[in-house]
């Protein structure tokens, strides 16, 4: 089977059109946009944040793109066909392809990026996102060179990659840029881990460039006059300034001085941002959950750890925290995600009753005895490191749900994500306020991060079973068997209990209801190379 590329979406045209149209209005077309605070890197291979990857998709471009509604479309290659066993895609690069320093894109660039991606020296956090292609896992775990991966060159415009298995949501993978996109070779050689922090060092290939960058305050993005496609952005510059402060990000909104904000607002000004329209709410394809530590002492027991998950009533936190604009987790895999023929939510159903908090009290009291705790008796207290804000006050509703139901005591220790990072990687904690964001439309791009070797399982959660689950998933071409494999490997999670969800991710945005034209798109990572403010 043959796929050709179809370029411009009717959709796109029609955005673009009305663009050139609102340039003759009176607006602004520089945006400001809060992200918070400052990352570790936003370098594309090392990167893990769904919020880096806002600036890493504005300033670099992968094979493929997507256009305004999340449809595929030309990137670097403006065109790309599949071979009949969907194991062989080949791609052909466009000749006005071009980093932001004129010099222009080459096959040479992707087979040298997507070698470092895997490369276990670079330590990818997202390399797994590479395991679709040929010999990947192998080259990551150094078992095989990293020129076997299966990506070749076979011109200077026509680059090959071969996969594992069939793969029928790749495409998406790559049109979500992050780990796919190209990084210069004779930059990163020349600059090492210190190539993402200077304008003049941060070269990339999309539709803007940096042109100034003060850490922990401001990372700022003009059109890049060597995109391909430079003439149909909007928003000439975008200032990425960083406000961790939940007041001080919201105030900024207010006065004017920032147009969005991703920074949670303070949970009693939420009635008030949404009479005044400032208040924007996004589901995500993510969930947000208690990282569990496995090996602690006091948590090793999955009765105790299900005690705590059964002990928790969603539905308080949804209506009394949330304002109704959040939805209860009865799962992990969010509602957003695709099953077979509805979403993958209804075909499994849930795991939780969040509607009989009563029995669900019941039954963790029970489990509580049976491990030796009978009315929390001699169960030491327990901590967990959360981030200021809204969830310090869903933390805070937990910690009195564990007291009255379970007489456990819950420390709340608030701690940047900055910091609260380090200390997961290095399995110094014993819960952890925590989140996933998928990086496409499928079960697996949420239940393989609970894997023994994945990157992003800090609690030391092995069980073979579902590790032999989530990789039949991974490779089977057999529709439903693989969505039943993947139901029998959530119920894992609800047995075991690893993680305790609590709330689907909704992110609570803080907006001016003068910014039109944003892109809100289900992996969270926010768009504005058509937005513009109306004065």
């Amino acid at each position: 089977m043959t796929y050709k590329l179809f370029t411009k979406t009717l959709v796109l045209l029609l955005l673009l059109s009305s663009c050139n149209n609102i340039k003759e209005k009176d607006i602004k077309d520089e945006i400001t946009v809060n992200l918070e605070y400052e990352l570790k890197t936003i370098d594309p291979a090392l990167n893990s944040s769904s919020y880096g990857f806002i600036y890493i998709n504005h300033a670099f471009e992968g094979l493929l793109n997507k256009d305004t509604n999340n449809n595929i479309i030309e990137g670097v290659a403006n065109k790309w066909e599949i071979s009949e066993d969907n194991l062989r895609y080949t791609f052909h690069l466009r000749d006005d392809a071009k980093w932001s320093d004129g010099k222009k894109v080459t096959v040479g660039d992707f087979l040298y990026s997507f070698r470092r991606a895997v490369n276990p020296e670079t330590a990818s956090p997202m390399s797994y996102l590479m395991e679709y292609i040929k010999n990947a896992k192998d080259i990551t775990r150094g078992l095989k060179p990293v020129q076997s991966l299966g990506v070749i060159a076979a011109d200077e415009k026509t680059l090959i990659i071969e996969l594992e298995a069939p793969t029928l949501y790749f495409l998406d993978i790559v049109a979500s840029g992050g780990v796919y996109v190209p990084v210069r070779e004779d930059i990163i050689e020349t600059y090492g881990d210190n190539w993402t922090w200077k304008p003049e060092t941060y070269i990339g290939n999309g539709a803007y460039k940096m042109v100034e960058r003060k850490p922990d305050e401001l990372i700022a993005f003009e059109i890049n006059t060597n995109y391909w496609d430079y003439k149909s952005q909007v928003a000439k510059r975008i200032n990425f300034v960083l406000m961790a402060d939940e007041y001080i990000a919201l105030n900024s909104v207010r006065t004017g001085d920032v147009d969005f904000s991703i920074t949670a607002p303070p949970i009693g000004e939420i009635e008030n941002l949404i009479k005044d329209g400032l208040m924007a709410v996004s589901d995500i394809i993510g969930c947000y959950y208690i990282d569990v530590n496995t090996k602690d002492k006091a948590l090793s027991d999955k009765r105790v750890r299900k005690a705590l998950s059964l002990a928790i009533d969603r539905n308080y936190i949804i209506q009394n925290i949330g304002h109704g604009k959040l939805i209860a987790t009865g799962g992990f895999v969010p509602p957003v995600v695709k099953g077979l023929n509805k979403s993958f939510r209804e075909e499994s159903g849930d795991y939780i009753d969040i509607n009989n908090h009563a029995k669900n009290v019941e039954e963790a009291k029970r489990l509580m005895t049976e491990a030796g705790y009978p009315n929390g008796e001699n169960f030491p207290p327990i901590e967990i490191n959360v981030g200021a804000g809204f969830y310090t006050t869903v933390m805070e509703a937990v910690q009195v749900m564990w007291k009255n139901n379970l007489n456990v005591n819950l420390r709340i220790r608030t701690v940047e994500s900055k910091i609260s990072l380090p200390l997961r990687e290095a399995g110094n904690y014993q819960m952890v306020r925590a989140s996933w964001t998928g990086d496409y439309n499928d079960p697996l791009a949420m239940l393989q991060i609970m894997t023994s070797d994945s990157d992003f399982n800090y609690g030391g959660f092995s069980n073979e079973r579902y590790d032999s689950l989530i990789e039949y998933a991974r490779t089977s071409t057999d529709a439903e068997k693989r969505m039943e494999a993947l139901r029998e490997a959530e119920a894992i999670l609800f047995d075991e209990v690893p993680i305790i969800p609590f709330i689907y991710r909704t992110d609570f945005l803080v907006v001016s209801p003068k910014l039109k034209n944003y892109i809100d798109e289900p992996l969270g990572r926010y768009r504005f190379n058509y937005a513009y403010m109306e004065k």
